[in-house]
C-alpha cells in the first residue's frame, strides 16, 4: 500500500471518529461546527487525491464519497434529532407551565370554596339563632297573652296556652258508709291544686276560665259482694260515668272515666253517685281518685 493511500486511510478514519463522536456527543456539540469540520477533512481529501495516480484517484474518490455522502446523512439525522429533541422539551415545558397555572387554580378555588363555606356556615348558623329566637319569643308572647279569640282565614278559632296552669287531683282517703242517691263524693285529700280552682271541702271544683278541661274518675270496691256507681257531672248535668260491681265476698272491681270538656268560667264539676242506694265508697287504700287540667284556652 502506498503512503498516499494510508494517508487516506486515515483521512478516513478521522472522518468516522468525528462522526461518532457527534452522534454521542449530540447534545453537546454545535452541528454547524461539525459540519465545518467535514468540510475542512474532505477538502484535505481531495487535495491528497489530486496527487494519486488517475486510476487510484478514481477509486479512492468514489469510495470516499460515499462515505462522506453517509456521514453527511448521519449530521442531517443527528441535526434534526436534536431539533425534535428541543422541539420537545419546548412542549414540555409548555406542558409543566400550563400544570403549574392550573395547580395554582385550584388552590385559588379551593381556597374561595373554603371561605364561602365558613361564611355559609355562620350564615346558617346566625339563620338558625334566629329562627330559633323568634320560635321562642313566640312561644313565649302566647304564653303569656290573655285568652285571644282571632278567626283566621279558615275560620278557626286561635288557641292559646293559659297564662295561669289550671290543675288539680284529689283523693279520698277514709271509707265512705250509707251513701245515698246523688250525693256528692268528697273527695278530701288535696294533692294538687294549681290554679286553687277545686274545693276539698265540698268537692267542687269552679272553672276559672273558658277552655278545654280533662276530667278522670278512679273509684274501687271490694271485700263484699256490692254494686258502686259514680258519674261526673257538671252543673247538675251527668257527663260520663263508671261502675265497679263486685259479685261476691272478696272480690275486687275498679271503676274509671276519662272526659274532655269545653267549659266556660264559672261553672262547676263534681262528682256523685247515682242509680243505687246505700253504698259503701272506699278510700283508705287511695283507690278513690278525682282529677282535672286545663288543656288550653278559648
Amino acid at each position: 500500500m502506498s503512503s498516499r493511500t494510508m494517508i487516506l486511510e486515515v483521512l478516513f478514519t478521522a472522518i468516522i471518529a468525528l462522526s461518532i463522536q457527534g452522534l454521542t456527543d449530540a447534545s453537546d456539540c454545535n452541528n454547524e461546527e461539525f459540519v465545518q469540520r467535514l468540510i475542512l477533512l474532505e477538502n484535505r481529501v481531495n487535495q491528497e487525491l489530486s496527487f494519486t495516480r488517475p486510476k487510484e484517484e478514481s477509486i479512492a474518490q468514489r469510495r470516499l464519497s460515499r462515505q462522506v455522502k453517509v456521514l453527511e446523512s448521519r449530521v442531517a439525522e443527528m441535526a434534526l434529532q436534536q431539533v425534535r429533541s428541543k422541539h420537545k422539551h419546548e412542549l414540555l415545558e409548555t406542558r409543566i407551565k400550563e400544570l403549574e397555572e392550573q395547580v395554582l387554580h385550584n388552590e385559588k378555588s379551593i381556597d374561595k370554596q373554603t371561605e364561602s363555606e365558613r361564611f355559609g356556615d355562620d350564615e346558617q348558623i346566625e339563620k338558625l339563632t334566629i329562627n330559633n329566637q323568634e320560635h321562642y319569643n313566640d312561644s313565649q308572647n302566647r304564653h303569656s297573652r290573655p285568652l285571644e279569640k282571632e278567626s283566621s282565614k279558615s275560620g278557626r278559632i286561635r288557641r292559646s296556652f293559659p297564662e295561669n296552669p289550671v290543675a288539680f287531683t284529689a283523693i279520698l282517703d277514709h271509707e265512705v258508709l250509707h251513701s245515698g242517691i246523688d250525693q256528692t263524693v268528697v273527695f278530701n285529700k288535696v294533692l294538687l291544686n294549681d290554679g286553687n280552682a277545686y274545693n276539698n271541702h265540698t268537692g267542687v271544683f269552679t272553672v276559672p276560665k273558658e277552655g278545654v278541661y280533662m276530667f278522670y274518675l278512679a273509684f274501687g270496691a271490694g271485700f263484699e259482694a256490692h254494686r258502686l256507681w259514680l258519674h261526673i257531672v257538671v252543673d247538675g248535668q251527668a257527663k260520663v260515668a263508671g261502675v265497679a260491681d263486685t259479685v261476691q265476698t272478696n272480690h275486687d272491681a275498679q271503676g274509671t272515666n276519662l272526659v274532655l270538656l269545653h267549659l266556660h268560667k264559672g261553672e262547676s264539676v263534681w262528682v256523685s253517685t247515682f242509680g243505687i242506694p246505700d253504698v259503701l265508697i272506699h278510700g283508705s287504700q287511695t283507690w278513690t281518685t278525682f282529677s282535672g287540667v286545663l288543656l288550653y284556652e278559648y
